[in-house]
């Protein structure tokens, strides 16, 4: 029988070991839980790589933000993320000394992330399946060319991925495309090549990721057996993904934020190894954080995208039927914010920020159910842990009656964003049967005037709308997730194109939610109004009830409800599984796959030009109002398409680019080639970005070819002229 132990809860004032150190708030919340035995295992099994013992020996993978150089007579071997930042391998025990490098600015391993087809790509006239047919997409008007995805290669990190899944072969099933898989289950282990469909799942209990590959880049378009929306069995399986002959490269396993920091450095890495565009997918999240683009995995995520030119798209988040948040802007008659824990319990952290550096409090309170009164509080302090345990004033007794569990309240001010942070560490805090009701659990935060405060939950600690006089009213504006607010990423929300399905054994229909609009956003999609005027998401996308592979381990083990498969097919002796999912994890793959169908038109798209063009692009179609829920409305990639062929084709400066199509211009190996069939004589001129004269070459045939050695790396735009009369100008890249 498992016993669950109820500490009384004690707090009290005691000195932070960390106070206004470089380990960030979670970081310092999960050591401490570690060291005192009262750790959440799943939190434990993702943080500490060789959890033996309390005694020190397990060993952590912390992301460090370093000054740009490395301390010196670096102790352990690490893994260079960006130019900022590195992750680590440290012992427990030496967490502390090591936070002592003059090299050192910050330390993170506390965040643990969460794990955030057939309609969907039909959706809007046939968008995606546009794409693949190619319909308009040729150098000509009318002329077809199809993009899939091919020379591009197609990423996630993530967990519950299957290897072996059909769904990463070819259509015709000739070639395996999964080419690299990095395992991060225990240690981290490379599979390439052949070597990648023959490995072990990261975890047999999860199938989150075979689902999202499946959703960006699954092929398998063969023989099976599924029911369609009429309940009739049909024999050829059609939840193939957005970019099927993308190549697809793997990170699965541990889902600590520093792990997935250093997975998409990793998949980046074997791109440029390839020589090959990508697009990399991360359908996970957190809502910790301070939300302004300025949080350790965020700024690192960033700085990769900078440097690799990965284009990294993310996942709103599922909160947005959650009252996770609140805000206020004080006044000079209204200085305090007041929520209500909903279900008078708190079992997870809310981090709690101020616009400014101006220190404010923020207290646990008790507040009688009937008038809304403050009975007892207990606040955090400047620079300092409130911990359960120390104390016994009037208050604390009184918390203490009618609440067991416990709590740390950390407050100090941030030195990267110079915005003030109190970060709130509930464990299992809940009302006692004694309570009987009578009182209810709250945070009350107060400070300045003209300070912004924000307050973030989670799906597990959230808030109560209550009627109660000087309780204020939690909103789902602000349920974005924090590793969503970057600066350099794409984020996605969700819409419904699906609302029910039938099962594999022709069961249904079954719905997630009953009477879910199609067409409208997804109720669970995340979203924010971010303090520094950002709105998040940027563009929406598929995500309600979508139909993907799943994990054979997982299916094996028992873990797939009875109505979440949808399909079947069975190939050499090996039976594999297709189900249902639904959130922004769904929506985010989705773009993901049109990002690799968009770097196949055009290797060089980088992310700006990407969300601009998701922007200018993006359907409204049937939204009543374009709130900040939406972004800029709804995914559209066949006119997306169409745009990034245009801007890559497009001139620079005072050069145009225009002229006859029959030529053909390749650049490989320090030479330029440029062939004009049936020309007598070829001329090629190189320009700058500023239009000056920086190669030329004249050669009599069809074939001209221009040494680009000795020239610098970047954005050239190269002039072609066949017999002096027919002309091309087209952009290059060096």
């Amino acid at each position: 029988m498992k016993k669950i132990y109820l500490i009384p809860i004690f707090l009290g004032l005691a000195p932070s070991a960390f106070a206004g150190g470089k380990i960030d708030f979670a970081s310092q919340a999960v050591l401490d839980s570690y060291r005192a035995g009262t750790l959440d295992k799943a939190v434990e099994k993702a943080v500490f790589m060789a959890p033996i013992s309390r005694g020190g020996e397990a060993t952590v993978k912390v992301l460090v933000e370093t000054d740009g150089s490395i301390p010196a007579d670096m102790p352990y071997e690490y893994f260079q993320v960006s130019s900022n930042f590195i992750t680590v391998d440290i012992p427990v025990d030496q967490l502390e000394q090591f936070s002592e490098n003059a090299e050192v600015v910050t330390m993170s391993f506390g965040k643990i992330a969460s794990t955030m087809m057939d309609n969907a790509r039909t959706v809007d006239n046939g968008d995606v399946d546009r794409v693949h047919a190619g319909s308009n997409l040729g150098d000509r008007i009318g002329q077809r060319r199809p993009y899939k995805g091919t020379g591009v290669i197609a990423a996630i990190y993530d967990t519950g991925f299957d290897p072996a899944h059909i769904n990463w072969f070819t259509a015709d099933g000739s070639e395996n495309r999964l080419k690299y898989y990095l395992r991060t289950t225990s240690g981290y282990q490379e599979y390439y090549g052949d070597n990648a469909p023959g490995a072990l799942t990261d975890d047999a209990g999860e199938s989150h990721g075979t689902h999202v590959a499946g959703i960006m880049a699954g092929a398998y378009n063969g023989a099976g057996t599924y029911y369609d929306s009429k309940g009739v069995m049909q024999t050829t399986i059609p939840y193939y993904g957005v970019a099927p002959e993308a190549e697809i490269a793997i990170g699965a396993g541990s889902l600590a934020t520093s792990a997935i920091v250093e997975g998409t450095r990793r998949l980046a890495n074997y791109a440029r190894s390839q020589g090959k565009p990508i697009a990399i997918n991360l359908s996970l999240g957190n809502n910790i954080g301070a939300h302004d683009g300025t949080t350790a995995d965020v700024r690192a995520l960033d700085q990769i995208a900078d440097e690799t030119g990965a284009i990294i798209v993310v996942a709103a988040g599922n909160d947005g039927d959650i009252a996770c948040h609140a805000g206020k802007t004080f006044s000079s008659t209204d200085k305090k914010l007041t929520v209500l824990f909903n279900r008078n319990r708190a079992t997870k952290p809310v981090d709690v920020w101020s616009s400014t550096a101006d220190a404010f409090t923020v207290s646990i309170v008790a507040v009688d159910a009937t008038t809304g009164e403050i009975m007892a509080k207990v606040s955090s302090k400047n620079s300092a842990t409130v911990n359960v345990g120390a104390g016994g004033s009037d208050d604390e007794a009184f918390i203490k009656a009618n609440f067991t569990g416990s709590a740390t309240l950390r407050a100090g001010l941030n030195a990267i964003n110079r915005r003030y942070q109190v970060y709130v560490s509930p464990n299992n805090l809940a009302a006692t049967s004694a309570n009987d009701g009578k009182y209810l659990l709250g945070l009350m935060i107060e400070g300045g005037e003209d300070v912004r405060v924000d307050v973030y939950g989670n799906a597990d600690t959230y808030f109560a709308s209550s009627m109660l006089p000087g309780i204020d009213i939690p909103d789902m504006n602000g349920s974005i997730s924090d590793l969503a607010c970057g600066m350099r990423t794409i984020v996605v929300g969700s819409y419904n194109t699906r609302n029910e399905w039938y099962t594999h054994l022709g069961v249904g229909p079954i719905s997630y939610t009953s009477g879910a609009a199609l067409g409208a956003i997804s109720e669970f999609s995340s979203w924010g109004d971010l303090i520094d005027g950002r709105k998040m998401p940027h563009i929406t996308a598929p995500g309600m009830a979508i139909l993907s592979s799943f994990s054979s381990p997982y299916v094996a083990a028992g873990n797939s409800g009875i109505y979440d498969l949808v399909a079947t097919a069975t190939t050499n002796g090996t039976t594999y599984y297709w189900g249902s999912m639904q959130g922004t994890s769904m929506a985010c793959p989705f773009v993901t796959g049109v990002m690799a169908l968009w770097l196949e038109a055009d290797p060089n798209l980088t992310v700006d030009t990407a969300r601009d063009i998701l922007a200018s692009t993006a359907s409204t179609d049937g939204i009543y109002t374009l709130d900040t829920r939406w972004g800029a409305g709804k995914i559209k990639a066949h006119p997306g398409i169409r745009e990034v062929k245009k801007r890559a084709t497009s001139g620079i400066g005072n050069i145009a680019v225009a002229g006859d199509d029959n030529f053909d211009i390749a650049v490989s190996g320090g030479v330029c080639e440029v062939f004009a069939a049936g020309a007598s004589t070829v001329a090629v001129q190189l320009y700058t970005v500023g239009g000056a004269l920086a190669a030329s070459v004249s050669s009599d045939g069809d074939t001209a070819q221009l040494s680009t050695d000795g020239l610098a790396k970047g954005v050239y735009v190269l002039r072609a002229s066949a017999d002096g009369s027919r002309t091309a100008t087209r952009k290059i890249v060096l």
